[in-house]
């Protein structure tokens, strides 16, 4: 059974600098072409989840939520007229109609907009956050949102799990492409 898996992420912004003066002729990519050749050269999670996903024989997209020219080029593409964050991750979310959404960068996100994704992208059945970091209250208040959260330390699934969040864990790992 094969499911279509829709990805929040971000990349460090020193990663993304190096793309950008590496290929500088991403501007007249189409934001498709564009993210593709992100995700084909970045060593960062979000890249390495998504090939691997790929491979598993899941329907995979992941936006890279923090680079702002790929985020810019995907609203001008599909004509959005909102400049929130938050509108043109819903309109992302909504344009794939994933059954699962997978969520490493929680930033831009609050309890309105998981209500709306709930409520109006009915094909999303399942919503999973990934964090592997400290946390504070903000953050502890919008992973009630989310079906459970995957971490990478004991110590943090612990503290998850006495929060009241349903958490697994899973450790930290290299990709060897």
């Amino acid at each position: 059974m094969s499911f279509k898996l829709f990805s929040i992420s971000s990349m460090y912004q020193g990663y993304l600098q190096s793309f950008y003066r590496k290929n500088p002729h991403t501007k007249e990519l189409t934001y498709e072409d564009h993210l593709n050749l992100l995700m084909d050269e970045a060593t960062e999670f979000a890249a390495s989840y998504t090939r691997n996903f790929r491979k598993l024989g899941l329907d995979t997209k992941c936006v890279i939520s923090n680079d702002t020219l790929l985020q810019h080029k995907w609203k001008l593409e599909n004509k959005l007229k909102s400049d929130k964050e938050s509108d043109l991750l819903f309109a992302q979310v909504k344009a794939f109609g994933p059954d699962v959404l997978w969520i490493e960068n929680m930033s831009y996100l609050n309890d309105d907009w998981f209500n709306e994704i709930r409520n109006k992208i009915k094909t999303v059945k399942l919503i999973i956050a990934y964090h592997c970091a400290p946390f504070n209250r903000v953050l502890l208040n919008k992973l009630k949102n989310v079906d459970f959260i995957i971490t990478c330390t004991p110590g943090l699934k612990k503290s998850f799990e006495e929060k009241g969040i349903k958490a697994f864990l899973v450790y930290h790992g290299f990709d060897t492409e």
